[in-house]
């Protein structure tokens, strides 16, 4: 006599990474969708603060908050199962928005145009690399310049936007420049 064996292949499961959350993306896939579809099921687990955004039995969920996401596929033939684990992280770094103004930031006969210095701004980390700055009239605007000092030359708000590139998160400064009032005026 003999005894046939059969070995069953275990399924394929492929997860995506490598995966970060930020202000860029604040939800981000967790695909498995290159994993075995025929005569399968899908189920997520999670380990050290993940959470699934919705059912977590299919090949791709989605998420905001770092962890471990474990994918587990069974082939629903062979009861045969195999698992993927990757780690989701989160950068949130946000920048320092800072701007200076000469002559107390008030325009007059000798001071007819300021320059705004938002050099001061920094990194999470305390340091200038990596940021990019706009200038505006407006909140969030992007009307007057992208470097790190601007010249004005009229009264009024002036907000610089200051973002870290790699996380996309940003922080804001407004600054209000004035007009001398008392400008001599000519009489004739």
């Amino acid at each position: 006599g003999s005894i046939a064996v059969t070995v069953n292949a275990l399924p394929i499961v492929d997860v995506l990474n490598p995966l970060v959350v930020n202000c860029n993306n604040p939800t981000v896939n967790l695909d498995g969708s290159n994993s075995d579809q025929t005569n399968t099921t899908f189920a997520w687990t999670v380990a050290n603060g993940g959470a699934i955004i919705g059912s977590g039995n299919t090949d791709t969920e989605t998420t905001s908050t770092p962890g471990d996401y474990t994918l587990t596929v069974t082939n629903t033939t062979t009861q045969c199962t195999n698992n993927e684990m990757v780690s989701v992280t989160e950068n949130n770094n946000t920048p320092t928005a800072d701007v200076t103004a000469p002559n107390a930031g008030q325009l007059d006969c000798t001071n007819t145009s300021l320059l705004l210095d938002g050099t001061g701004s920094a990194n999470d980390a305390g340091g200038t690399t990596g940021l990019t700055y706009t200038w505006s009239t407006t909140p969030g605007g992007s009307d007057l310049g992208t470097s790190t000092t601007q010249s004005v030359s009229a009264a009024g708000d002036y907000y610089l936007l200051v973002e870290e590139t790699i996380s996309g998160c940003t922080d804001e400064f407004m600054i209000s420049i004035t007009a001398d009032a008392n400008v001599p005026v000519a009489i004739i």
